[in-house]
């Protein structure tokens, strides 16, 4: 995982796996098939595998994801599986971050 060194998540890096379950609209394995850059966020596209959470969110196998580009994002790669937490935010997008516990599968062992 390649996180910016200007990530500071504060407490909200300290949440368990329960706590980050509980506060995602989302939780799902699935492994990247496209990942967009644009000015301010990326924009990743998902083949879903198993959901945990928000199921009913899923309308086709795959998902639109966004992560800012600044702070607690990583350097998300096209088809690698990843678990992901996800909620919406303001602007009713989907996004994610590691502060939100997202990884890539092979880390998440804990979760």
């Amino acid at each position: 995982m390649e996180a910016s060194s200007s990530c500071s998540c504060g407490n909200e890096a300290l949440k368990t796996a329960k706590e980050a379950l509980e506060k995602s609209n989302m939780v799902f394995v699935g492994r990247i098939t496209e990942v967009i850059d644009a000015s301010s966020y990326k924009q990743m596209i998902f083949e879903v595998g198993e959901v945990w959470k928000g199921e009913g969110l899923v309308k086709r196998d795959e998902i639109l994801l966004f992560a800012p580009e600044a702070d607690c994002s990583f350097d998300f790669r096209v088809g690698e599986l990843y678990l992901v937490y996800a909620s919406y935010n303001n602007e009713n997008m989907l996004t994610t971050s590691t502060c939100d516990r997202t990884a890539p599968l092979s880390e998440a062992q804990a979760d």
